[in-house]
């Protein structure tokens, strides 16, 4: 889900297969069809799967996106071993960061969500992420994290990570490189329960009401 700390969580996996000594893959440009620092891809746009498929050969690489699942099939299908991890967050506090975002690109002059400057903009973006959540845990089997989870238990996050990949490596070690949150890439306030004090009550309802069946399975935040 896109503001769910995604990026922490790719910075995350991606050192754990680094301090673990497998053989990580950064993918080129013309591989990702972009110019991010992760290894991002944008499924719903273009997917060169061969050539990822040929970048990657027998490495391990740690993809990045916010697309829907069934894009990546073919990726699946040349994969010896694959894990999924999909992270989602509180979608009242995905509509506040989506609105941060907003007036950031705003100032920039890009394009990155420069809609989503209130509740209705916001709205189909998170339905939309939600929809693709499902889909990734229910039809793909990935391991759902919450930002809250990983963002401010770190160390207990990180263990259950290494674990699913199959990683024994020191924790601690993992832990105290991200410590300090500033260094985080697009990480935004960092704050818990940011929804309790930046939306209305009638907001909250609606989002309570509106996305009955997330809550259910999730959680509130």
């Amino acid at each position: 889900m896109p503001k769910s700390g995604s990026s922490f969580a790719w910075m995350i996996i991606n050192y754990l297969c680094v301090y673990a000594k497998l053989d990580v893959i950064n993918l080129s440009s013309e591989a990702k069809n972009n110019e991010s620092y992760e290894n991002y891809i944008d499924a719903d746009f273009f997917i060169n799967n061969e050539k990822i498929i040929n970048e990657i050969n027998n490495g391990w690489c740690v993809i990045k996106t916010h697309s829907g699942p069934f894009k990546f099939d073919n990726l699946r299908n040349e994969s010896s071993k694959h894990f999924s991890f999909a992270q989602h967050r509180d979608p009242r506090e995905i509509y506040l960061s989506l609105m941060d975002h907003a007036k950031r690109s705003q100032i920039m002059g890009i394009n990155d969500f420069v809609e989503c400057r209130d509740l209705e903009n916001c709205i189909p973006v998170i339905d939309d992420a939600i929809n693709k959540l499902f889909k990734w845990v229910d039809e793909y089997k990935s391991v759902a994290i919450s930002y809250e989870y990983l963002c401010f238990d770190s160390k207990n996050a990180i263990m259950d990570i290494a674990s699913k990949i199959g990683l024994d490596i020191e924790i601690d070690k993992i832990v105290k490189k991200f410590e300090n949150k500033s260094e985080i890439i697009q990480f935004n306030k960092g704050k818990i329960r940011r929804w309790e004090t930046e939306i209305s009550s009638d907001e909250s309802e609606f989002f309570i009401k509106r996305y009955e069946e997330y809550y259910k399975r999730f959680g509130i935040s």
